[in-house]
């Protein structure tokens, strides 16, 4: 969960001077945590010896398998659903301009709504390109990367289930334009 944690113990607490103050007094090694986690370099004296490397060899361990495989299991549905959203809309939408998000109002994030099925419950959600985006920087990584690189990432999706990141594509590409979420 750090990823998770660092956005709101950085930017709500960690750079206001008084919530900083209160972290350091109160809770020292969160503080030091987001600390650490805002460094290039490995910022860890109090722990000693610390190797610079994440993982041996390069190696990804089991229990990080673990956490993208419940990943895959929670989170694809809703991006399978999204994409399919979108590309039907596009498909009923052909004259958007390149450069517009093709919406009456360009500030509106959301383009409509889906559902999904979530551990056998039905949601709705709103359907918004910048989850394209995102989903296209995944794509984008694997498929810039070298082949022996490459091979090692899509092993990695295959054995956690993740695959369909790659598989799943709007059939436009999204863009960022002065803020906002824009077809190509």
């Amino acid at each position: 969960g750090d990823w998770g944690l660092i956005a709101p113990l950085y930017a709500h607490l960690a750079r206001d001077p008084y919530p900083a103050q209160l972290m350091k007094a109160s809770a020292f090694r969160v503080w030091r945590w987001v600390e650490r986690m805002n460094t290039p370099d490995q910022d860890a004296g109090e722990y000693g010896e610390v190797a610079e490397n994440l993982f041996e060899a390069d190696a990804v361990p089991e229990t990080l398998k673990a956490l993208l495989r419940y990943v895959a299991q929670d989170y694809l549905p809703e991006i399978e659903a999204y994409v399919s959203y979108a590309n039907q809309w596009l498909s009923e939408n052909p004259d958007i301009k390149s450069g517009t998000n093709g919406l009456d109002r360009p500030q509106d994030r959301a383009i409509g709504a889906t559902e999904f099925s979530w551990r056998g419950q039905m949601i709705k959600v709103m359907v918004m390109p910048y989850r394209l985006y995102l989903l296209q920087k995944i794509q984008d990584i694997v498929e810039g990367a070298g082949p022996e690189d490459r091979k090692a990432m899509e092993r990695l999706l295959s054995e956690t289930n993740l695959m369909p990141l790659l598989e799943h594509r709007a059939t436009r590409r999204v863009e960022r334009k002065d803020h906002l979420e824009v077809w190509a």
